[in-house]
């Protein structure tokens, strides 16, 4: 597979360019680059940032309450580009208000920047996880990567044309979302329409779940859906944590933490970005240089995803304990930098695996989406608001930054390890991507029917009777929370009958062994598999 074909072929590139734009203006955020230095107060490009980040919860809020609402707005092209010139305006404000000293002009610009922020979090979260983590990864570490380059030029700018060239970066992230979701030109009837090829077909859904794709058919046939008991699934009981697990797919202990590391995170921002001890532009430039060398491993040693991820994860942990102790002297930003470098992971992670859930688990993608942007945004703003709370604004530490600090980093490493000890983290870490499944396990299970196929190969692979009652469950992209509720055991008893299943069936993960069991089940999957064998 070519390097432009992992990345989704030419509108992966739209996706990587249109996001890049939007997450180099996020940086200009960080690096207060929207405000001309000395002609507005120090801390003004800081409130900025908080006042964006607060304004874009009503979105998401709006969204968990009607999820067709991103669609309505940039779904359309008039009405996203609409949206992206929003931020533009508001991006303008933000540079006029550091000129003039309006608080008019600040506030007006905030509430754009903050509309702008939370659809467009929305817009490119969506295209994400079109196709889970498969689609995400490419994604979202290229825009990463792609935004330090187009921050790069601007650095050698005076700071009033730096800003003004930032303030277009929502209209051109805004531009290129609308040509990625262009729809193809109607082909009329004659020779042409026949010869249209495969990719110009492509489906500009946003959201593809697993229980989506199985009952119209892609993975599986609709049969087979109905024998894994897509349609008479129990549901568990109401409440805050079935509402997650069940409708959103994911779990309270990973957003406990991502609710920790992004708060922990804004904090440190305002130490590493925002005080007037430290260069945030430094900073920035090193967290561009950590995307670029990460994306450049994701596509050159896929494989080896998981293992960047936890050196990431260890890189961000080693420079917040550093932090701690280098108050003061010249090895501050040498902490702030590899803090950054390491979150720099942690934030493409993050994103990987909200998409891959949003995709193969959640009742309501786009409201898995703005569940966890809410959460991070909100974390976020909070976290440096805290930051000019407790350490202060701008005319340096006070005398208790050394024990807030600690406490911010104990609380990370905290994070970071609930995270890791996930069910959805660890299945992401697991494999950077499923397997072809070779070995007995794969073989053609004769039946009258899905269902008495599906019990065969049970049979074959040598389940217990627990594990033929779960392994369905898997099949349907439920978590092990809401199986354990739904069968009456616990979640440590549910872990272990997923982990002989899989070491059973000879895979690593779910989607492993939702590949495996299409090819196995399915006659028609199998045709399919054999044809593009033979063709190899």
């Amino acid at each position: 597979m070519s390097h432009i074909d992992r990345i989704g072929g030419p509108d992966g590139i739209k996706a990587i360019v249109g996001s890049g734009f939007f997450w180099a203006w996020f940086d200009a955020l960080f690096m207060s680059a929207l405000f001309i230095p000395g002609e507005s107060p120090a801390i003004l490009p800081e409130y900025g940032a908080i006042a964006a980040f607060a304004l874009s919860l009503p979105v998401f809020a709006l969204v968990l309450w009607r999820d067709d609402l991103p669609h309505t707005l940039v779904g359309a092209k008039r009405t996203g580009i609409f949206t992206a010139a929003v931020g533009t305006a508001g991006s303008l404000l933000y540079l006029f208000s550091s000129l003039t000293g309006s608080v008019a002009m600040f506030a007006t610009g905030a509430l754009l920047c903050g509309i702008f922020m939370g659809v467009y979090d929305m817009a490119w979260g969506m295209t994400y996880c079109k196709h889970g983590a498969r689609s995400a990864l490419p994604l979202v570490a290229g825009a990463f990567a792609l935004a330090p380059l187009l921050d790069a030029p601007l650095l050698f700018m005076i700071p009033e044309a730096k800003a003004a060239f930032f303030t277009l970066f929502p209209l051109a992230s805004g531009l290129m979302y609308a040509l990625l979701n262009r729809k193809p030109k109607p082909q009329g009837k004659g020779a042409g329409a026949c010869d249209q090829p495969e990719h110009d077909q492509r489906d500009k859904t946003a959201f593809r779940p697993l229980a989506a794709t199985m009952e119209a058919g892609e993975h599986m046939d609709a049969s087979l859906a109905r024998a894994l008991g897509l349609e008479t699934a129990p549901a568990p009981s109401h409440g805050i944590m079935a509402f997650l697990q069940t409708h959103l797919g994911v779990s309270l202990t990973l957003i406990g933490a991502v609710a920790l590391v992004m708060g922990g995170f804004g904090y440190l921002q305002h130490l590493i970005s925002f005080s007037s001890e430290t260069s945030g532009i430094g900073v920035q430039i090193v967290r561009g240089a950590a995307a670029i060398i990460m994306f450049c491993l994701f596509m050159l040693l896929p494989k080896k995803a998981s293992a960047v991820f936890r050196v990431g994860f260890l890189v961000m942990v080693a420079g917040i304990m550093m932090m701690p102790f280098s108050f003061g002297g010249n090895t501050f930003l040498v902490s702030g930098a590899v803090i950054v470098s390491g979150y720099t992971a942690f934030d493409i992670f993050i994103w990987v695996a909200f998409s891959d859930i949003a995709y193969t688990r959640s009742k309501s993608p786009a409201k898995t989406v703005a569940f966890i942007r809410l959460v991070a945004n909100a974390t976020t703003a909070l976290g440096l608001a805290c930051g000019i709370a407790l350490v202060g604004s701008h005319n340096g530490f006070d005398m208790l930054a050394f024990q807030e600090t600690t406490v911010v980093g104990y609380l990370v490493v905290i994070a970071t390890v609930m995270i890791l000890s996930s069910e959805e983290s660890a299945a992401l870490l697991r494999s950077a991507r499923p397997a072809a499944a070779t070995g007995p396990a794969l073989i053609g299970v004769v039946g009258e029917n899905p269902a008495e196929r599906l019990s065969t190969w049970f049979d074959s692979l040598g389940f217990t009777a627990r594990e033929k009652d779960v392994a369905p469950l898997l099949l349907q992209g439920r978590t092990q929370p809401w199986i354990a509720e739904a069968l009456g055991i616990s979640e440590n008893t549910v872990g272990t009958h997923v982990r002989h299943i899989y070491q059973k069936a000879g895979v690593h993960d779910r989607q492993q062994f939702l590949d495996l069991a299409i090819l196995s089940i399915s006659p028609e999957a199998r045709d399919r598999q054999n044809g593009l064998t033979e063709a190899d």
